[in-house]
C-alpha cells in the first residue's frame, strides 16, 4: 500500500514566482537541435535555492549555432555573462551542474512575451554576488 503521508495538495509548487533576485542552481541540461533544424542549443533548468520558494524551477536556453549569425551572436554573448556570473569555463554542457549563481527573475505578465498563455517567471540576468552566495535569498515585494 502507497503512504500517502507526505502528499498533500498544500505542497504544490507556485507556477511563478515574484520578481526578485534568487539564488539558483543548475539541476538539468540538455543540448538540442532547434524545432527548424537551423541551429542547437543549451537548455538549463535552475532550482531556487532558499527561501520561500525553494525548489521551484524555471529554464533558460541559448542557441549557440544557428545559421542566423546574429541569432547566435547574442545567444553567446548572453551565455558569456551567465559563464561570468557562474565563474566558470566549461568544456561539455553538464560542466555548469551544480553550481550556484544568482539571478534576477522577473513576473512576466505581458502574454505577448510569454511562451505560454499565462504569465511566467523569466529570468533577466546573472551576476555573482561578493558574499559568494552564502546569504538567504529574500525575494523583492511582486511589482503587480
Amino acid at each position: 500500500m502507497l503512504d500517502f503521508s507526505e502528499v498533500s495538495k498544500d505542497n504544490v509548487l507556485p507556477t511563478t514566482i515574484p520578481t526578485g533576485d534568487y539564488r539558483i542552481v543548475p539541476v538539468k541540461v540538455a543540448e538540442k537541435d532547434t524545432a527548424s533544424g537551423e541551429g542547437r542549443y543549451i537548455r538549463i533548468t535552475f532550482e531556487v535555492m532558499d527561501g520561500e520558494y525553494e525548489g521551484f524551477q524555471l529554464s533558460d536556453l541559448w542557441c549557440l549555432q544557428h545559421t542566423k549569425p546574429d541569432t547566435a551572436k547574442w545567444a553567446k554573448q548572453r551565455f558569456n555573462k551567465y559563464l561570468a556570473a557562474s565563474d566558470i569555463n566549461i568544456k561539455q554542457a553538464e560542466d555548469v551542474l551544480d553550481i550556484p549563481v544568482m539571478a534576477h527573475i522577473f513576473l512576466e505578465t505581458d502574454l505577448s512575451k510569454c511562451f505560454r498563455d499565462e504569465p511566467e517567471s523569466q529570468i533577466k540576468r546573472y551576476f555573482a554576488p561578493a558574499d559568494g552566495l552564502k546569504d538567504p535569498v529574500v525575494p523583492a515585494k511582486p511589482d503587480f
